[in-house]
């Protein structure tokens, strides 16, 4: 290439790239920045973002502040409802009340496919959501309805059942207190794969369930069985795939099994029954003929080794090693013991203290693990966890922790526990090989990490220092809080959650914080609520709207609207 030929690219402007070079700097930007950076500026890019956002999902979980938001539903989002497929909103605390204030702009979009709601915890925001997008061919709600009735929640299920284009549903829901699944009185032909977490049914409900779902092939239930002795008076010969929970005895997981003919992968939980290698055998010879893959958990006691190496011995048969291919790890400490199947298959593991193990199979990459507790500083254990995202120690941990065993450049959220300066020097080690870092979680019971916040982790937005419940609280006094607003750590911080002694430390943290979109707070001189919600809105409207956290009232949640 000649020399004028290179300078003439270099000095082309950003329209004369071509399409194919465009998409690809299209994928280095989240959908929110894509927007705020390429809408509007031309008929050109208008139409090519248009086809781009057609199979990239809007995820205002992104969004940096009440402002932006308002900017992007005002001057952008409205010219590009008809290419917009895919929307995800959360009332976490990242972006507090934005469903909210996405309800007010009532846009309409003719095209939405997927919506995922996301800590939505008031059942007419819910209700509004699904009466405004009953076209939806993809629901995924995430941690929601906290509150939720049992009146609340059979309406939300009717009105779910009564979308005709719903193929795909999640419904994680909660609530106080033990809630069994509603008898719906809506029959779907649509659903074909559903999830739900957080609410129980039995066999019962298990039947009505399936009665009103006909085409249900893969299901998520959490199953808890009352009595041993109960029965399903359906078969269930359209579900493929089941992933579930269950609570019962081995009498009613067979019962269950039974009526499931076309059964192709199993993937469960056990509470509180084990299956040998003999009996799995028999189910799967007996009702699961069509079964491909089978992963299974379960815990039990054992205080007699002779006892357990006779279980794993069990499936030692041919029919698991040969016929199948099938092997299974046992992990044991103290009583606790722990049997599963290799490769394991689930996105959370527990490393406990003074593990023993023993397998048919001398496997150890555990790349499903997503989230990660460890609870020793003992690391004889040989397993790799290369795709762990969140990490718990919960433990005194020291230099002999094992960071050949984690990937640590793929892990974005971290909560530790730190008793003494050792500790504080290691993490500071650790944190420098986490690359990805966004949140991070500090309990902490005695002195102030001072030295700590005076680092500079570039990745970390998200800090995290409410670390005890309202009545054993640590509160930073005025002296801790003048630390952390000079530190280097703080000036970057994007999400801040804490306990404070006073309100003017609040003042003086946010003025000093230039990069902060939300702040979490509990305050200790918080006597009376109106009074200070009052005095909030005195001296932050101006900079912030304003919440109540949805479990604790003394919380509250601000969300920058500059």
């Amino acid at each position: 290439m000649s020399i004028d030929c290179y300078r003439h690219m270099i000095g082309m402007n950003f329209e004369c790239l071509p399409n194919e070079l465009l998409f690809d700097i299209f994928e280095l930007l989240n959908s929110i920045e894509l927007i705020q950076t390429f809408s509007n500026l031309n008929t050109r890019l208008n139409r090519l973002l248009s086809i781009y956002l057609k199979h990239y999902p809007i995820n205002f979980r992104s969004i940096s502040s009440q402002r932006n938001f308002d900017s992007i539903c005002q001057n952008s989002i409205q010219l590009l409802t008809n290419q917009i497929h895919s929307i995800s909103l959360s009332n976490d605390d990242q972006t507090p009340n934005l469903p909210t204030k996405f309800l007010s702009y009532q846009l309409s979009f003719d095209h939405l496919h997927s919506l995922t709601l996301h800590s939505i915890h008031s059942f007419a925001i819910l209700n509004e959501f699904l009466t405004n997008f009953s076209r939806l061919t993809h629901l995924y709600l995430v941690q929601c309805g906290y509150y939720l009735n049992k009146t609340n929640l059979l309406h939300l299920i009717n009105k779910i059942w009564s979308m005709s284009k719903l193929v795909h549903c999640q419904f994680d829901c909660f609530s106080i207190g033990q809630m069994n699944f509603p008898r719906m009185s809506t029959i779907s032909y649509s659903i074909e794969y559903f999830s739900m977490k957080n609410l129980h049914c039995d066999f019962t409900d298990l039947g009505h369930i399936v009665q009103h779902t006909p085409n249900l092939r893969e299901f998520h239930p959490n199953i808890e069985c009352v009595f041993q002795t109960e029965q399903i008076y359906l078969n269930f010969d359209n579900l493929t795939n089941l992933n579930l929970i269950f609570n019962g005895s081995k009498y009613s997981f067979e019962k269950l099994v039974e009526k499931l003919p076309n059964l192709h992968q199993l993937k469960i939980q056990f509470e509180h029954i084990v299956l040998n290698g003999d009996e799995w055998e028999k189910i799967v010879q007996n009702h699961l003929q069509l079964l491909k893959s089978l992963s299974f958990k379960m815990t039990l006691e054992c205080h007699d080794e002779i006892e357990l190496d006779q279980l794993i011995e069990s499936f030692r048969t041919q029919f698991w090693l040969e016929q199948r291919q099938w092997f299974i790890r046992c992990d044991w400490f103290a009583s606790n013991t722990c049997l599963y199947t290799l490769p394991y298959a689930f996105d959370e593991y527990i490393y406990s203290k003074n593990y023993q193990s023993k397998s048919t199979c001398d496997f150890w990459i555990y790349d499903q693990v997503k989230k990660l507790i460890i609870e020793t500083n003992s690391y004889s254990y040989r397993a790799q966890f290369p795709n762990v995202r969140q990490l718990i120690l919960n433990c005194s941990f020291d230099e002999s922790i094992r960071t050949d065993l984690i990937n640590f450049k793929r892990i974005s959220s971290l909560e530790v526990i730190i008793r003494n300066d050792i500790q504080l020097n290691i993490l500071k080690s650790l944190i420098q090989l986490m690359t990805k870092l966004y949140s991070l979680k500090i309990h902490f019971f005695n002195k102030f990490p001072v030295d700590f916040f005076r680092m500079d982790f570039r990745s970390i937005y998200r800090i995290d220092l409410m670390n005890n419940p309202r009545h054993y609280a640590r509160y930073l006094t005025n002296d801790e809080c003048k630390i952390l607003e000079n530190s280097l750590l703080i000036q970057q911080c994007r999400i801040l959650v804490v306990n404070i002694e006073n309100r003017s430390n609040l003042l003086r943290l946010i003025s000093k914080m230039k990069n902060l979109n939300s702040f979490i707070f509990r305050c200790k001189d918080e006597i009376n609520s109106d009074e200070f919600q009052q005095w909030i809105e005195k001296n932050l409207s101006t900079q912030f709207s304003f919440s109540h956290d949805h479990k604790d009232v003394t919380i509250y949640r601000l969300w920058r609207i500059n």
